[in-house]
């Protein structure tokens, strides 16, 4: 889920409200986390305005870093994620085992899809690693990334 977050802030830039998505991360302490994904959305789709809704949300009394993931790890993988961080999840406090390019092979891939409104330009059922067994309302395959991209939807609207 996490790989696919900058990709879902991206493909709804035009459409959320950021400051209801800001006010909800404050109130459930997850403004470090929500600014790192607009951060990485920003970076990889190219969009200024995400970086700065980023900044917005910098706390720099945060000087801790810590795992992004819960759970306890070994010391092996915490010194993997230690490496393989990338550097802007440290500057938001987290070290994570996942790199840069692991966020970005998933963007581009489905980012070429999209035009800059956000809409698939590939019927989803022609895409093929993207269809899914999951149908819409008209019986339509439905790729993972809609699916997201709908989940996210829905849980900001209530």
């Amino acid at each position: 889920m996490a790989r696919v977050l900058p990709l879902v802030l991206w493909r709804q830039r035009d459409r959320m409200d950021l400051d209801r998505l800001i006010a909800q991360a404050s109130r459930q302490d997850e403004r470090s986390a929500l600014g790192y994904f607009l951060e990485l959305a920003g970076q990889l789709g190219d969009d200024r305005a995400l970086v700065q809704a980023a900044r917005r949300l910098r706390d720099k009394r945060r000087t801790k870093t810590r795992q992004f993931f819960a759970g306890s790890l070994g010391p092996h993988v915490a010194a993997l994620a230690r490496r393989n961080t990338p550097k802007e999840a440290l500057r938001w406090g987290y070290f994570m085992n996942m790199g840069l390019d692991s966020f970005r092979t998933l963007f581009e891939k489905f980012a070429r899809l999209s035009d800059l409104s956000g809409r698939s330009r590939l019927p989803v059922a022609r895409a093929s690693l993207a269809v899914s067994d999951r149908n819409d309302d008209a019986g339509r395959s439905v790729s993972p990334v809609d699916q997201a991209i709908r989940k996210s939807r829905d849980s900001v609207g209530t």
